[in-house]
């Protein structure tokens, strides 16, 4: 019988910690946002609150960028990092950072160069009374768009290196710097609608700039780093922001159907009657969406940093629990969030400025959508993470952008504006179903993926892989070591192997609960163990203070040079497991990752 279980609470802790710091950091970016708008909308009225509604796609041109680059950058990292390859996972993260000026130069000559086809484009002609408004708003925009683009690494690559409280640091620099600059700008200076583009631009930038000085100067766990010269440096850096831009297609993809769903919408909504209040009606829902993030970006974009580096290892056990803390919770805060703007649609208009029936009814049914989007948030950060992209993209652009349209479109001629707010939660069902039948069609062609999640279950399903936690005490560890043994022997390991296995366990627990755990019997060690093409990978994990053990041997051992054996063996006593470790195992790794402690030994 089974003498150990794997509980919740070491991945439950670094998830709730990832959780509070990013939802943190996301309100951070959207209550500047949110500040902007309402000042806007109670100051200078609907028809300047229309300004940013219509130029809200320039801002997700730059969101798309920033977002493929840095959360695709972050989630190739992740899988680098899972398969030991630590140097390949630097020169990812410094190709990220090249990439964002080179695409932000581009962009912005392009905006610049072809602002009135732009406008257009958009919707706004120059006879139109807010048209110098809305060019002077994408000029400002335009020029600051390397400050929206710099934000999206700073927030995800800041995660994956486990700095929780800097994230929402920067985040709140983000917000205070947005909010101070449009009280100085809109409330004091009296400056036009364009003043709100300008403090957006700034409190992005100083954000982004934070972030990346925080990064590159105290990573734990990324490092700047650059190929070879030549021609096979270039193939190396080709195939890296290749991988990054594979990586990032979702999030980059669920921006750009944001964007041209507003423009869609927008064109839509502004011939109709009413169609100046159905704009700003438009643009306090997108205000009640990015709040919402806070909560459905939180919740399910905490998962991929994690998930990107347990999917190698192939511990579909702490993915799970992943899972289903990522169910729970964004599922409880999504329904709370969606019962309050039913219960508070009032005071929530009053907030923005607005008046009538409109925004009431625009607020409540947009609001019907939100628990649906959780959960299909959740499952394309969980495709997107373990490499599933094909799957994560069609989710996306059906949820996004084509059922929303394809509603809305349908709808409209019998229920006018009233259409474009249904879509919402009609897109997020019929993208879910879509989602489940192609899953299913995937589970046929590999009988060892998992329903829906599509998680690799091979090991899992063949006996080869364990996973289990161990409390922070002495007889828990012994007992620890002891239950192995079944899974050795249905394995077909060798003595050998069996011993270093029992001995590596043991050995390096005893010394995570002596130097890194010393006084917190709260606290457990996850320990997964994985045999794979004749190789045996055991990963203990732990959330105490830093401890390297293979650092610490080796200070041990050069403090005792030139002393004879036995007074070698005396003072070496606290080292001589990890001496015994180190000599069976093919390699012993320590790494911080995400923030925790994580031993890797190959057996």
């Amino acid at each position: 019988m089974d003498r150990v279980s794997d509980d919740i609470s070491f991945i439950s802790r670094l998830y709730r910690r990832c959780l509070i710091s990013s939802m943190i950091a996301i309100l951070g970016s959207v209550l500047g946002q949110i500040v902007n708008t309402a000042i806007i909308g109670q100051t200078f009225g609907a028809q300047e609150l229309s300004v940013i509604g219509i130029t809200l796609p320039v801002y997700y041109v730059y969101a798309t960028a920033g977002a493929l680059l840095g959360v695709g950058g972050t989630a190739v990292c992740a899988r680098l990092i899972g398969k030991n390859r630590f140097e390949d996972s630097n020169l990812a993260f410094t190709c990220t950072y090249l990439m964002i000026f080179i695409i932000a130069a581009i962009l912005t000559a392009a905006m610049l160069l072809f602002q009135k086809q732009i406008g257009l484009l958009l919707g706004v002609s120059p006879d139109m009374v807010i048209y110098r408004d809305v060019m002077e708003y994408m000029r400002v925009l335009s020029i600051g768009g390397i400050g929206i683009m710099s934000i999206y690494p700073a927030f995800n690559f800041l995660r994956l290196d486990g700095r929780n409280t800097a994230t929402a640091a920067v985040f709140f620099v983000m917000a205070g710097v947005n909010i101070a600059f449009s009280g100085f700008l809109l409330l004091i200076m009296k400056t036009s609608v364009s003043g709100a583009a300008v403090s957006t631009v700034c409190g992005a930038g100083a954000a982004g700039i934070t972030g990346a000085i925080l990064l590159f100067t105290g990573s734990k766990s990324l490092r700047c780093s650059l190929p070879i010269k030549g021609m096979d440096g270039i193939k190396v850096i080709g195939r890296t922001a290749i991988s990054i831009l594979l990586s990032g297609s979702p999030s980059a993809l669920e921006n750009l159907c944001i964007l041209t769903r507003t423009m869609v919408l927008n064109r839509m909504l502004a011939p109709m009657v009413g169609g100046v209040i159905a704009l700003s009606a438009f643009k306090v829902t997108d205000s009640i969406n990015s709040f919402a993030q806070v909560f459905i970006a939180g919740a399910s974009g905490s998962m991929i940093p994690f998930i990107g580096v347990f999917a190698p290892e192939k511990d579909t056990g702490s993915i799970r629990q992943l899972l289903r803390l990522g169910l729970k919770w964004g599922g409880a805060m999504s329904l709370t969030f969606t019962a309050v703007c039913l219960v508070f649609t009032k005071p929530i208009t009053d907030f923005f400025g607005m008046s009538g029936a409109e925004g009431l009814s625009a607020i409540r049914i947009f609001a019907l959508s939100l628990p649906l989007a959780m959960l299909n948030n959740i499952l394309v950060c969980l495709y997107q993470a373990n490499a599933k992209t094909a799957v994560a993209n069609i989710l996306t652009l059906g949820r996004s952008f084509a059922w929303v349209i394809l509603s809305a479109t349908v709808l409209s001629p019998r229920i006018g504006a009233s259409s474009v707010w249904h879509s919402f939660w009609i897109a997020e069902l019929l993208a879910f179903g879509v989602v489940a039948i192609h899953a299913a069609y995937y589970r046929l062609k590999n009988k060892y993926l998992s329903p829906l999640f599509l998680l690799d279950t091979e090991a899992e399903k063949n006996g080869t892989y364990k996973s289990f936690s161990v409390k922070n005490d002495i007889a828990s560890i012994t007992g620890a070591s002891e239950s192995i043994t079944d899974f050795c022997s249905s394995n077909g390991l060798n003595r050998k192997q069996t011993m270093a296995i029992h001995l590596a366990i043991e050995e390096m627990l005893v010394s995570i609960h002596t130097h890194a755990l010393p006084s917190d019997a709260s606290l457990t060690m996850n320990v997964r163990l994985l045999i794979w093409e004749d190789i045996v990978v055991m990963r203990i994990r732990n959330s105490g203070k830093a401890f390297n053990p293979i650092e610490y041997y080796e200070q041990q051992k050069a403090k005792q040079s030139g002393e004879d054996e036995m007074d070698d063996l005396d003072m070496l006593s606290d080292s001589l497991g990890i001496k015994m470790i180190v000599g069976l195992a093919s390699s012993v790794d320590y790494r911080c990752t995400f923030g925790v402690n994580n031993i890797t030994v190959i057996i």
